[in-house]
């Protein structure tokens, strides 16, 4: 009797756990404010899944720092905040900054299109919320000494139509162990925006991508 009650309630709480983090992840879908960025869509391999990512994963901060290669259509972003620390070496601001959260500031841009939405766009970076903005809140996974950062929104996949799935670009290999640079997001597609919803908090989840004007 006893083994049977500590089944009895060790699925008990595995049921408040579940629930309990179900309610998490809802809640920024439930109660979050609605915007849109410009996105780029991966196909999942052998699924209608794809994932949604932003180019606001790879952010260049306001200092001096390398030039980029001329490809590279990252465009400095000032900071907020005295989080950064100019000379500090690679390794001492890599292992101070990892894993910390960051919060992008996002201002209105131009609509995705005529009479659609506008794409909202980067402003400023901070270590803490920014009154008054729109903040969107990413952990740091790697970083460089000459000023960029690479972040993760944590964003889950999402199902579209096999049509959809079929045009998005394939997912890329992962790169090798121990890049001090990781991968650099793609650059969006001209036709793809994502539908975000954010918290005060800068907590945001994915509800939805727009591909050709048409919502998923």
């Amino acid at each position: 009797m006893t083994d049977a009650r500590g089944i009895a309630a060790a699925g008990a709480i595995a049921l408040v756990v579940t629930g309990a983090h179900a309610a998490y992840r809802a809640w920024p879908v439930r109660n979050g404010t609605e915007f849109c960025v410009r996105a780029a869509m991966v196909r999942l391999p052998d699924t209608t899944l794809v994932a949604v990512q932003v180019p606001l994963a790879r952010i260049a901060i306001d200092v001096p720092h390398t030039t980029p290669a001329p490809s590279d259509t990252f465009e400095p972003v000032r900071v907020i905040g005295t989080w950064w620390v100019t000379g500090e070496s690679a390794v001492a601001t890599a292992r101070r900054l990892r894993g910390r959260p960051l919060y992008l500031q996002l201002r209105p841009g131009p609509p995705l299109w005529t009479g659609g939405p506008v794409d909202m766009r980067l402003s400023t970076v901070s270590d803490s919320i920014v009154s008054g903005a729109i903040n969107l809140a990413g952990r740091v996974t790697s970083v460089r000494e000459d000023g960029y950062i690479w972040l993760d929104f944590a964003f889950g996949p999402i199902a579209v139509p096999p049509d959809v799935a079929a045009r998005a670009r394939p997912a890329a290999p992962a790169g090798p162990r121990g890049s001090r640079t990781g991968p650099i997001p793609p650059a969006s597609d001209p036709d793809v925006a994502a539908v975000l919803r954010v918290l005060p908090s800068g907590r945001a989840a994915l509800v939805g991508v727009i591909v050709n004007g048409s919502r998923y």
